[in-house]
Formats: C-alpha cells, structure tokens, sequence
C-alpha cells in the first residue's frame, strides 16, 4: 500500500514516524507492505490525489482524512462520483497512450505498407507521363520506407533508364541485387542493368549481365510462367545477339538470333540482328532470305530494306537496290536518307531523271545533307545541264564535309571515264577542286580544325519568342528561357572539384520513344582544368567522344560565339545512336573559365529534329549571367 502525510501529501516510506517533508509526527510507525500490496494500492493513490486539493480537503471544503488519525493503514474516504471522474480520465490517458502506440505500429507495419503501395503507384503514374523527376521522387520514398526492399530500387533504376541515365540506373540494379536472392526478380535486374551497359556502349558487360540473367530465369522451377507467356529468355537470346553483333563476334550473334527465334514469339530484330551478322560473315543467301523474313513480319523495319540494298549493291544490281528502296520510301516516306539513298541508286541505274526527282524531295525533307546535293550536282552534270550542276555543287559546298567533297570527287571522275568529252563534267569538277569556304562544314570524327573561326549561329527568329517559356535562373546566377511545356529534371554530377549541376529539360516522349532534349551544365572548377585545357580543346575532345555512343558521326568545325556576354566554342554533330539505331542531330555550347565550366546541348532524332532543333537552339541563345 503507499501512505501519504495527511498535511503535505507527500508519500511515506514503510517504517517512519516522521514526515520527511514537513515534519509531522505520526503516533505509529507507517506500515510496511509487500510489493504486491503497493501495486494494489497504485490506482488507489491517483484516485486519493485527484479527489483532494493540494491543502489535503476533498472538494466541498471538507477536511481529508489524514493517514495519520487512524489505526492501522487508513485509507481516504473517496466519494463514489470521485472515482467515477479518476476512473473515466485514467482510463482516456490509457486509450490515448494505446492509440499513439498503435499509430506509431500501423505507421512501421501494415500502415506504412499502405504508404509504399501509394508511392508505387504515384512513381508509375508519373512516369507513363514522362515526369521522370517525380517519379525518382515517389520511388525514392519507396526506398526511405523499406530501404532493404529490392522493389523500389529495381523501378527507380527503370525510371532513370528511361529518363536517360544509364549510370544511375546501373546504380541501383546494382543495389537491388544486393537485397534479393529471388530468382526471377534477380534475371530482371540483371536483364535492366544490360540494357543500361548497352546505352553507354558498354556491350561486354551488357553480354556478361544477359548471361546472368539467363542463368537466373533457369533457377525458376518453370522458365515458361503459364502457358501462352513468352519465356523471358527469349529477350536475353535477343539482347545479347545485339550487343555480340556490336562486338563483331558475329558467330555468337548468330546462335544467340537463332535461340531467340526457336523460343518465340519472333520479332523483326531477331532475324534483322541474324540477317546483318550472316551478312558480315560473308553469307549473303542466308542475309538476304532472313532480311526478307524481318520485313514481311514488319514491313516498316527499316533495317531491313537498308540491309537488302546493300547486298544488291554488293553484286552491282543497282536496280534491284533502287528498287528496294521505291518500298522502303513507301514504309517510311518522311525519311530523307531514303530518297536520297533511292536518288543515288536511280542515277547509278541510268534512271537520271527520276534520281533528280528524288534527290529534290530528299532536299525539301532535309535540306541540310550535303551528300544528297553531291549526288544531284552530279547528275545535272552527267545530263548536260551545266547551270543546275554548278548551283547543286555550290550548295553542298557551303554546307557539307571534306568526307562528302573527296566521295564528290571520286564520283565525278568515275563520270569522266564514262563520259571523257563532257565538257559539263570537266567543268564541275574543276568547281569541286577549288572547293569553298562558306560556313562551318561538317567533316568525319577525326581530328578537328586547328583554330575556330568567328561565325555566330543563325540569329533565333522572333516566332519563337512566344515558344519560350519565362527565363529559368539556374546555378550561381546563370539563367536560360527553355521551351515552353518541356519537363525538368535537375541532378547533380562530381565532373569537376567541385561538381556541376546539370538542367534538363525534356519534350514530349513520342509513341517511338524518342523526345527532344535541351541541356544546361554549370560546374564549378578550382581552375585546375582552366589552368590545362584550353576552351577549343575541351570542346574539341567533346564533340569526338560522342563516337563512343555513335556512328557515322560527322562533327562541324568549331567555331566562336558570344552567348550572354560569355565566349563559347560550338559546333553541330549527326550521327546513329548505338543503341537506338535512330539519325540524331545536335548542337554543343562549351565556355572555360577559371571559375567555371559551362555546357548546353540540344538534340533530338531526325525527322522530328527539323522542326525542334531551331526551338531548341533558339532556347540556348537566351543563356545569359543575371547582374
């Protein structure tokens, strides 16, 4: 039981005479009881102290009993409402501490499971939209509730897969394998993580990650899930097909083709991968038949009519090429590279007047391959009509590459030894020689121009004014008007001591999944970079890197512009995505100075490049310091 002094309330040890508080003496020693009596009487006490005052009176007024009055272990005379009251308040502080204590493990348990679900859909959602940001937003809340969960890394990595940041994507694949030894889960991320090796061009670890991922999906009691679900192998068969053809270990590329097929359901890059890998063993019958086979499961694979003109060409039916692609301009009949590819093949066949329709379409489709006009120029020339000839020759001089003047050369003397008295070839070919110095020309990845040349980039037209949205300020005091209705992205990448935070802001994803891009990086430097490289050289060593990620990459000659009172370098770039097979054209900004390096970069996939490259272009000359 627990005693209390009648005049200051306080509680009494067992064994006493004397409050030690104030003093009171009691005529008996306080009792001393068993702990399982002073437990009995715990209630007993909260129900004394709230039924008396702090001067030791119940409420009325009415003097309390002391403890000390009575013989033995008195106890107070509580009223019955009194208790009521105690009981009622004790007992909503009970439910109250119950009911923060199950919040607190609803929250941990089945409620914060509730809270994952919702991130989870919230993350998909935003990415079906193409808001990749939040979506890394929602899954990254995923990963802060269950942080040793493998789902909400492995759907972050294939958000930053799609947003374009293989690295990141690697990162966490790489983390959710450390969290899961589920087999089918585990061939997924292994599956993820290829294909983001692949986008670097990293195809030996991409061959290296399919194979895991094979091995993985054989672990699972039945790699066929239920019956009509193709068997995830079939994928892996057909990645790693890819990346072998890429590693030009074309044997290898041909097994991985040939198992993807007998799993099924087939697709067109199956035999497309097995067409061009047969074609570059020299199997020619084989590559033609499977060729074939791509397109009549889909006649706008494009691959296909490209790899059956480049066998006609290689046994000189020029005919039969020109006639491949007459129904590969029909598949895709935007496609520029078509016609002109069908210009060449007419003219080589004799057919001069329809190469010259064609190569006139392909100009109004894009005006800016240079190689097409080569190709026009030369059969006005072949035709005799010398005028034409020389206007087609002078434009794909003002804008073309030293690569497409030698090929214009060649071409031209071949003509000559067909035709050695026209005096309209002689005539073209000596314009050829002399060559022109009009703009920045394009020239094959190699060693660039040894100094720039002062040409500022096409002044934006004032219609896009209206097309931009309100100026965007962006790292230490720099700020840019993007395109209206792109998406954000931020992130922030260690390149420089001190790191550079990078803006991107992306277009509308389209159904091929293409979107127009436009980038601004500024990193800071300590000048160490400032102090080794000069601003030609960074941009220089730029442009030629990004044959890492292309082929038949062509590069401008650098050149100088003002931007925002700044300096810059830049130069244009086209060239065939390694992983994407798709045509991208592009425009780089690069400024060095001892405090910073800056970046802007616009591109997008050709066709849709000739309407959004200008918008875009016209965005990063809005790029300026803020006073």
């Amino acid at each position: 039981m627990i005693y209390h002094c009648d005049r200051c309330q306080a509680v009494l040890p067992g064994g006493v005479t004397l409050c030690p508080r104030c003093g009171r003496q009691f005529e008996q020693a306080v009792p001393t009881d068993t702990p399982a009596q002073s437990a009995e009487m715990s209630m007993d006490a909260l129900l004394r102290r709230s039924a008396s005052g702090a001067g030791g009176f119940a409420p009325g007024g009415s003097p309390a009993i002391g403890a000390g009055q009575i013989k033995g272990p008195g106890k107070r005379q509580i009223p019955v409402w009194a208790r009521v009251a105690a009981g009622v308040s004790a007992a909503v502080l009970l439910l109250t501490i119950v009911g923060w204590g199950a919040s607190a493990l609803w929250k941990q348990g089945r409620g914060g499971e509730m809270e994952y679900r919702e991130h989870n859909l919230a993350g998909n959602a935003a990415s079906e939209r193409g808001e990749f940001a939040k979506a890394d937003d929602e899954y990254g809340q995923m990963i802060a509730l269950r942080p040793r969960r493998a789902s909400g890394y492995l759907l972050r990595a294939i958000n930053e897969a799609q947003e374009g940041q293989p690295q990141a994507a690697i990162g966490d694949n790489t983390a959710a394998l450390a969290l899961t030894q589920e087999p089918e889960t585990r061939g997924d991320l292994f599956y993820n993580r290829a294909e983001s090796y692949g986008k670097q061009g990293k195809f030996g670890r991409a061959i290296a990650d399919y194979t895991q991922a094979n091995a993985e999906y054989l672990r699972e009691r039945d790699p066929r899930l239920t019956s009509g679900i193709p068997d995830r192998r079939e994928g892996v068969y057909s990645l790693r097909a890819d990346a072998y053809w890429q590693r030009k270990q074309y044997a290898l590329s041909i097994k991985d083709s040939k198992a993807a097929i007998a799993l099924g359901p087939v697709h067109p890059d199956d035999y497309g991968v097995q067409a061009k890998a047969e074609a570059a063993l020299g199997q020619d019958t084989a590559a033609q038949a499977d060729f074939a086979r791509a397109l009549r499961l889909d006649p706008a694979y494009l691959d296909g009519y490209i790899g059956l003109a480049n066998l006609a060409e290689k046994r000189h039916q020029y005919a039969q090429a020109a006639s491949v692609y007459q129904k590969a301009v029909l598949a895709a009949p935007g496609n520029a590279q078509f016609w002109g590819s069908l210009g060449w093949f007419q003219y080589e066949s004799g057919q001069n007047a329809q190469a010259v329709a064609s190569d006139r379409h392909a100009q109004s489709l894009d005006p800016g391959q240079a190689w097409v006009a080569y190709n026009l120029g030369l059969t006005y020339a072949v035709m005799g009509r010398s005028a034409e000839a020389q206007a087609a020759y002078a434009d794909a001089q003002a804008n073309g590459a030293a690569a497409d003047q030698k090929a214009g050369l060649a071409d031209l003397r071949n003509a000559l030894r067909k035709q050695p008295g026209s005096a309209t070839l002689r005539l073209a070919l000596a314009q050829v020689q002399r060559g022109s110095t009009h703009g920045p020309r394009l020239a094959r990845a190699g060693p660039p121009a040894p100094a720039p040349v002062f040409s500022a980039p096409p002044a934006p037209p004032a219609r896009f004014a209206a097309l931009l949205a309100p100026e965007f300020v962006l790292a230490d005091g720099y700020a840019v008007q993007p395109p209206a209705g792109y998406t954000l992205t931020q992130r922030r990448e260690v390149t420089l001591s001190s790191g550079s935070t990078v803006y991107s802001w992306s277009g509308p994803r389209r159904a091929d999944g293409t979107a127009a891009m436009l980038e601004v990086s500024v990193g800071r430097d300590d000048g160490s970079l400032a102090a080794h490289s000069t601003q030609l050289q960074v941009t220089q060593d730029a442009l030629t890197d990004m044959a890492s990620n292309h082929t038949n990459l062509r590069l401008s000659a650098v050149s100088a512009v003002t931007l925002g009172g700044a300096s810059f370098d830049w130069g244009d770039w086209d060239g065939i995505g390694l992983r994407t097979g798709k045509e991208y054209k592009g425009r780089e900004y690069w400024s060095v100075t001892p405090s910073h390096l800056l970046h802007l970069t616009s591109h997008d996939a050709f066709p849709y490049s000739r309407a959004t490259l200008p918008l875009l272009n016209a965005s990063l000359q809005t790029f300026r310091r803020r006073e």
